[in-house]
């Protein structure tokens, strides 16, 4: 996917997070560029386009729109540790070139493998009730679709929760379903 549909892709759903009142225009900031420079040497390498887009535009401040995921600035850090504390406790490792970049609660969390693509695929490890034994748990992963279709998908899940007239939102829903159609197709 090239960065100039990314873009269009972001603006597009900004565009709903505004007209719907998911988000609201001065609570959308994203990070300076000291604070990118700080999570990049945490990679130890660039990040994937469209999580550099995500990053610079809307990680400032917690996000309405991801209103359970702890994914702004502070959130990526402590996903770090969350994630951390999981993959130790259950004996589990990321793939290499991973980036852990949100979580929810303390049970879960959100990363992409970097595959040199602009829109990595996302993964969520998840901490469950085995089928067996509702005492035990286990962690559980999970493939989420790539970076802007996870986006896409919250913000899919808002408008479920939105107060506007069920046409407006089926319209916009209309909208994210041409975006995924569109994107699917490069």
């Amino acid at each position: 996917m090239e960065s100039e549909e990314i873009e269009k892709i972001f603006d597009k759903l900004q565009e709903i997070w505004l007209k719907f009142d998911l988000e609201t225009k001065s609570h959308i900031s994203g990070i300076s560029e000291v604070e990118y420079e700080k999570l990049r040497n945490l990679y130890k390498k660039d990040f994937p386009y469209a999580f550099s887009v995500y990053l610079k535009r809307y990680a400032n401040e917690p996000l309405n729109i991801f209103s359970r995921i702890s994914n702004n600035y502070k959130g990526i850090i402590e996903a770090q540790e969350v994630a951390n504390r999981l993959l130790n406790e259950y004996n589990k490792e990321l793939p290499d070139n991973s980036f852990v970049f949100g979580h929810n609660w303390q049970s879960n969390f959100f990363y992409f493998v970097d595959n040199n693509t602009n829109n990595p695929d996302i993964y969520f490890y998840n901490e469950q009730n085995c089928e067996n034994d509702q005492r035990e748990y286990q962690l559980v992963n999970h493939k989420m679709g790539r970076f802007t279709d996870w986006i896409i998908s919250q913000t899919d899940e808002e408008l479920c929760m939105c107060n506007h007239p069920l046409e407006e939102i089926k319209m916009a829903k209309n909208i994210l379903k041409e975006i995924i159609k569109k994107t699917n197709g490069s």
